[in-house]
């Protein structure tokens, strides 16, 4: 139950998550001393991610830090490990602390990158197509803080990450998967366009965006189009 919100949010009808909710709560007041002493960090985070839903971002962070508070006293950590810490990013990114925010997501990466084996800053592709959604995810959303921040100087992250998601796109597409290379070039496209946008080369902007569609228009959504 703990698990439930998480692993099938979109299959399960509302009045089964708000259940699963309730129980959560329910747990957390009933069992306040022993839950606190866990070292089952998974709670913490399932807690967090529902309260952050709720809007009620301060109390999703006290359980997001709980949880990494946790992980950190593990010598070992999985890809799951990476998980609150990403989290947090999201919320920080939100509030608009965008140097904490990439402080977490960098960590979270690091630990991505440890637990999986995968370390594509030394051109280690072929494998990361096993941890797709991961990688996509944390490597998106480093580009996007520093998009947000507004950071085009030379020393940004931005062209780094952009240059590895790339290299993702080449793996995706020579393992034939057309529906997830469009979805990420979608993604490209968004991001690169706020670059170009941010350095007011407007046509350049314009040009990424009819790359994609022109190249992606059978695989992208309506909603993508």
């Amino acid at each position: 139950i703990i698990d439930i919100k998480a692993e099938n949010e979109d299959t399960l009808d509302e009045d089964t998550l708000d259940e699963a909710k309730s129980y959560l709560f329910s747990a957390q007041e009933r069992f306040k001393k022993e839950i606190e002493k866990t070292e089952y960090w998974t709670f913490f985070n399932t807690i967090g991610a529902m309260i952050y839903e709720s809007e009620n971002k301060k109390k999703a962070e006290e359980y997001y830090i709980k949880a990494i508070k946790i992980i950190e006293c593990n010598r070992y950590k999985t890809i799951d490990a990476s998980y609150p810490y990403y989290n947090l990013a999201i919320l920080k990114r939100d509030l608009k602390e965008y140097d904490l925010a990439k402080k977490y997501l960098l960590k979270a990466y690091e630990i991505l990158q440890n637990a999986t084996g995968v370390k594509l800053e030394d051109k280690d592709f072929d494998n990361v197509i096993y941890f797709l959604d991961d990688f996509q995810d944390y490597l998106y959303e480093l580009c996007n803080t520093d998009l947000l921040k507004g950071d085009i100087s030379k020393n940004s992250d931005i062209k780094k990450s952009l240059n590895l998601l790339w290299n993702i796109v080449d793996i995706i597409d020579r393992n034939n998967f057309k529906d997830e290379r469009a979805s990420l070039r979608y993604d490209l496209a968004l991001l690169e366009s706020k670059y170009y946008d941010l350095k007011k080369d407007y046509k350049k902007a314009r040009q990424v965006i009819e790359s994609c569609l022109t190249t992606e228009e059978s695989y992208l959504s309506d909603e993508q189009k």
